[in-house]
């Protein structure tokens, strides 16, 4: 009997719901990948090019970015505190096809991420509000 495969459900508010993961390696791990470290330095992100599919995790506290999630929780949008958007990148993404598994931590006393869904990017709305925009494009994600 073939195993069953797990699917985690978006939910609109993370800062209500209990974290799918306590940690940024739990999130990897679930999806079959290591996360990079220089030292203890990481990535803000891990592709999984098989896929075409890029695992994030934005957290609110950040303090070098303002990451932001609606609350419909249908758009996560992000840009550096210090310059502008690098609008090229996010075409780049849009271009390449990469859809965006992302994983939120609220600020508020938060000691998890959860899974929010799976976004695009949305390279006109970035360019007119000078950050990153990303819309959901699914609501549920398979974990392989």
């Amino acid at each position: 009997m073939p195993k069953s495969k797990t699917v985690l459900f978006a939910k609109p508010n993370p800062a209500l719901n209990k974290p799918d993961f306590t940690t940024i390696d739990a999130i990897c791990e679930a999806f079959g990948v290591r996360v990079p470290h220089r030292g203890y330095l990481r990535p803000s992100s891990v592709l999984i090019s098989n896929r075409y599919l890029q695992l994030w995790w934005p957290n609110e506290a950040n303090e070098k970015y303002e990451n932001k999630i609606s609350g419909d929780g249908k758009t996560v949008t992000s840009r550096s505190r210090k310059s502008p958007c690098p609008i090229g990148a996010i075409e780049n993404e849009e271009r390449a096809g990469i859809r965006t598994a992302i994983f939120f931590k609220p600020k508020k006393g938060a000691y998890g991420y959860r899974f929010v869904g799976v976004f695009q990017p949305d390279p006109e709305a970035s360019w007119q509000q000078n950050r990153h925009v990303h819309v959901r494009v699914e609501d549920q994600i398979e974990l392989p």
